[in-house]
C-alpha cells in the first residue's frame, strides 16, 4: 500500500476573491496558477452593500453586518499572516470590501488586482507561465 503524501500549500501566493465573483474568472485564474501536487489558499470576502460604518450603536441598521464583515476579514488576513505569503491576488473585489481588509496596513505585501479576463495575463505574467490549458490566448473582455 502506497503512502499517502499530502500537496503542498503555495505559501508565495494567496487570493481573495468576493463570494459572488464570475466562476469563470476565478477558474481561470486557477488553471493558470497550477501547479503539480500543490494548492494554494482562496478566501471569500462576503458580499458588501453598505459602506464601512465604525459604529458601536447596537440599534443602528448596519451594526450585525458591520461586526460580521468585520470579524470575517480580520480572521482572513489573521490566516494569511500565518502562511507568510508575499503576494495576495484581489479578485473581483469591490472598493468597499477593500476597506474591510483594511490593506493599508500590510505594507511588505504586494496586492494584484483582477477584475476581468483581460487583466489575467499582463497581472500573473510574474508567474512565467503558460496556460497548458487552452490552445487559443483568453478573451479579450474590457473591464467594468
Amino acid at each position: 500500500m502506497r503512502k499517502f503524501k499530502p500537496p503542498i500549500l503555495k505559501n508565495d501566493l494567496v487570493c481573495i476573491t468576493s463570494n459572488d465573483v464570475d466562476i469563470e474568472l476565478l477558474s481561470t485564474i486557477c488553471c493558470y496558477i497550477n501547479d503539480h501536487n500543490s494548492y494554494f489558499s482562496i478566501f471569500k470576502m462576503p458580499v458588501i452593500r453598505n459602506p464601512l460604518v465604525d459604529t458601536d450603536n447596537i440599534n443602528d441598521d448596519d451594526y450585525f453586518a458591520s461586526v460580521v464583515v468585520n470579524k470575517a476579514s480580520i480572521q482572513m488576513m489573521n490566516a494569511i499572516a500565518r502562511i507568510k505569503c508575499r503576494k495576495i491576488l484581489l479578485v473581483g473585489l469591490s472598493e468597499q470590501q477593500k476597506k474591510y481588509l483594511k490593506l493599508e496596513k500590510y505594507w511588505k505585501v504586494s496586492f494584484i488586482e483582477i477584475n476581468c479576463m483581460s487583466d489575467i495575463s499582463e497581472n500573473l505574467k510574474f508567474l512565467n507561465m503558460i496556460m497548458s490549458f487552452a490552445q487559443k490566448p483568453l478573451p479579450k473582455q474590457t473591464c467594468v
